[in-house]
Parts: C-alpha cells; sequence; structure tokens
C-alpha cells in the first residue's frame, strides 16, 4: 500500500498511475512519508522487473476516511471536534480541494487487485474523483451534525505548511482491470 502523497504538488491533474512525482525541497518534512513511499514502489518495480518469477500489485488510497480513524487526518478531525460541541478549523481560506474515499470502498478495490492475476508489477490509483473544498466539507460535517448553524474557523497553516491545491485521482485504470470504482457519497460516509 502507498500513498496519493507519491505526486506532491504535480499540476497536471488528475493524476494517473505513472504521472510524474514534484516534491517540494528536501528540506520540508512533509515530503518524506512520500520519497519512503516512493522508494518501496521502486524496489517492488525492481523486483519485478528482474525475478519474472515474482508479481507485484501497489495500490494507492486518495484522502481515505471511516469509522475508528484517528483525528489525525481532515474528516476524523472535523468530526472529533463537532463532538465535542466545537466548529471544524480550516488550514487557510479552505479552497483546496479532495476526492474523499470511503473505507469500504478501498477494500473493494484492494481485495479486487490483490486476486488479480499478473505478470510483473501493476499499480492502481484507488479513490473517490468526486472533488470538494476543505471549507465545504467542514460545512458538510456540521451539516450532518445538527450544527449547520455554526460556521467553520479558518487558520492560518503557517509559512512552512506545503499542500498541494488539488489532488485529483485518474482511476480508469482499475476500473478497466478491475471493474472497480467508489460508490459512497461522501455525505454517507460522513454519516457513517
Amino acid at each position: 500500500t502507498s500513498t496519493s502523497e507519491v505526486f506532491g504538488q504535480n499540476p497536471d491533474l488528475p493524476w494517473a498511475e505513472d504521472d510524474n512525482r514534484v516534491l517540494g525541497p528536501p528540506s520540508e518534512s512533509r515530503w518524506s512519508y512520500s520519497s519512503t513511499k516512493a522508494v518501496c514502489e521502486h524496489m517492488i518495480e525492481s523486483i519485478g522487473r528482474t525475478d519474472p518469477g515474482v508479481s507485484g500489485t501497489i495500490v494507492r488510497p486518495f484522502n481515505l476516511y471511516g469509522p475508528g480513524q484517528r483525528p489525525q487526518f481532515v474528516i476524523p478531525k472535523f468530526l472529533d471536534l463537532v463532538s465535542r460541541g466545537e466548529v471544524p478549523s480550516v488550514y487557510g481560506d479552505g479552497t483546496q480541494k479532495r476526492c474523499f474515499t470511503y473505507i469500504d470502498d478501498f477494500i473493494e478495490g484492494i481485495v479486487r487487485a490483490s486476486e488479480r492475476d499478473h505478470n510483473g508489477t501493476e499499480t492502481y490509483n484507488l479513490g473517490s474523483t468526486d472533488e470538494i473544498e476543505i471549507r465545504e466539507l467542514a460545512n458538510l460535517v456540521l451539516d450532518v451534525a445538527g450544527m449547520d448553524s455554526r460556521a467553520p474557523t479558518f487558520v492560518d497553516p503557517g509559512e512552512n505548511h506545503e499542500e498541494p491545491d488539488r489532488r485529483i485521482p485518474d482511476v480508469s485504470r482499475a476500473n478497466e482491470r478491475l471493474g472497480w470504482e467508489a460508490t459512497t457519497p461522501l455525505r454517507d460516509g460522513v454519516k457513517e
């Protein structure tokens, strides 16, 4: 299991499996996670090329969320805040966009990918392609929690905060080879 973070800040969207990585400087800690996942991908690809008896599958989840997730990620963080009667805190102006993937959809994709017979290495982006601005997500969470009369707060993320404006997967390979697509609407997943 890799990550959509491997693409970094590549401005060419949506991201297909073989698209370029565009990262910030090594001094920015955000890119260390992306880089370690990419090194693992390189090793798996290399083994698949050098040993014809070995096949590998790489999956890249895009913004997973679901029950039991720790509140360091945006959706569980927002839900944790509203469960305590607080409002979501949005970095910047909240216009950054993401595509969120419910865990059950991802599990279905990873099972299909792992069961597919193939030679060498196959890589799949697994994610929803429905974009939402983070400020809209905050309002959705407030609405689902019955707190739609309240508004999120907006906070300055700091000058060293690097974040892509958009993160959108191209999932056509998963659709064509695995018959997979994310089907859980965001509102339904947040309610769950």
